[in-house]
């Protein structure tokens, strides 16, 4: 493949990103979440394929392996949660350089790794604020979090 024809293949693969952004866009904000903070920007990056990646590995309806934080609570409280969770401080891990928040909720949300009730959960961002993961618990081996 030439210059020219990846450069045309660039802008096509980009249009039809910003296609899928949209529509992505169109179906979170479609889903009634109650807004608890006012705030001009949006401080939550959370794309569908991102979502469905938590729910996939963490949700308690969808079949998994055993010792797998799952979430107990429904989906639309998981996204209240993320939102929620933009005010708060974020560390940076040491090994991939993403951000990740710990949140207490203050009411069981669901299970750690440890199969043990918790109301805590870490959100796993990359810098620019996409989150990659979300799940109950903490955060206890950065290198288990991308196996």
């Amino acid at each position: 493949m030439d210059e020219q024809e990846l450069i045309k293949h660039l802008y096509v693969l980009n249009e039809i990103q910003r296609w899928i952004d949209g529509v992505s866009g169109d179906l979170l904000r479609a889903i009634s979440i109650p807004r608890k903070r006012e705030s001009n920007e949006d401080n939550i990056y959370l794309t569908v394929a991102g979502l469905c990646d938590i729910l996939t590995v963490h949700y308690h309806k969808i079949q998994k392996q055993n010792r797998i934080p799952r979430f107990t609570i429904p989906v639309v409280d998981i996204l209240i949660f993320l939102q929620e969770a933009a005010a708060e401080p974020v560390s940076t891990l040491a090994v991939t350089g993403h951000f990740q928040t710990l949140v207490n909720t203050g009411k069981m949300i669901g299970y750690d790794r440890n199969n043990f009730p918790t109301c805590f959960f870490t959100i796993i961002s990359e810098v620019s604020g996409r989150i990659i993961t979300a799940y109950p618990g903490f955060c206890e081996n950065e290198e288990d979090l991308f196996q």
